[in-house]
């Protein structure tokens, strides 16, 4: 059976160091088009996740051991999203990996948005 737990093990055990899991609860108030279900209808909870970031890189007076960090950590990310969907579809789940810097115009708030609401999954 997959719970909650063996999710999160799942995913720590792939490299995340936090890992949460949204009900759908959570984006009633998501803009329109960035909801979970404009993405994929079918979904029924967001899983969140994120690794760490050095500290040191945040203090430089350069900003390019910053850009080389997150740009490192972005493809960790991203890869460690496709792998845990492929892993869940060993227990018959269906996920979606939604890309961590990739982001679509939203022209009603003339911004980058990434294609499902960050702040509501956070």
């Amino acid at each position: 059976m997959l719970t909650s737990k063996k999710v999160k093990e799942i995913m720590f055990s792939m490299g995340a160091d936090l890992c949460g899991i949204a009900s759908m609860d959570r984006f009633a108030d998501a803009p329109a088009g960035y909801h979970p279900s404009d993405v994929f209808p079918a979904c029924k909870s967001v899983i969140s996740f994120g690794c760490r970031f050095p500290v040191g890189t945040l203090l430089c007076k350069s900003d390019i051991p910053y850009t080389r960090a997150r740009n490192s950590i972005t493809a960790k990310n991203d890869a460690i999203a496709l792998d845990f969907c492929m892993k869940m579809e060993q227990y018959q789940a269906v996920c979606v990996p939604i890309p961590t810097n990739e982001s679509q115009w939203d022209k009603n708030t003339d911004r980058w948005r990434s294609v499902v609401s960050q702040k509501h999954a956070a």
